[in-house]
C-alpha cells in the first residue's frame, strides 16, 4: 500500500489492517454468499447487506466459523437460522 500520508509506523499498520479486514469481508461476503452473481440495486441493497452480517454473524456465534458449513448446518430451514437468534415463529412448530 502506497500512501503519501505522513504517519507514525504503528497507525499506518492499523491503516493497512483496517483496509485488509474490509477486503477480507468483501471477499467473504461475494464468493461465500454469492453476491457477485447478483446485480442488487436501490433500498433493499442495504437491507440484504445487513441480513448478511447478521447472518455470519449468528453463524459465527453458535460456533461455525467456516462459512461453508455453518451455511449447510442451516440451509433447509431458515426457522434454524432464526431459532439461533432467539426467533421463533408460530407458524414454523
Amino acid at each position: 500500500m502506497l500512501t503519501s500520508l505522513r504517519t507514525t509506523p504503528k497507525a499506518l499498520l492499523q491503516l493497512v489492517r483496517v483496509h485488509w479486514c474490509f477486503e477480507s469481508w468483501q471477499w467473504l461476503t461475494g464468493t461465500q454468499l454469492n453476491k457477485v452473481d447478483h446485480r442488487y440495486g436501490g433500498p433493499g441493497t442495504a437491507k440484504l447487506a445487513t441480513l448478511c452480517t447478521l447472518a455470519l454473524g449468528l453463524l459465527e456465534l453458535q460456533g461455525h466459523f467456516s462459512v461453508r458449513a455453518g451455511l449447510a448446518a442451516v440451509a433447509h430451514g431458515i426457522t434454524k437460522l432464526l431459532a439461533m437468534a432467539g426467533i421463533k415463529l408460530g407458524w414454523a412448530t
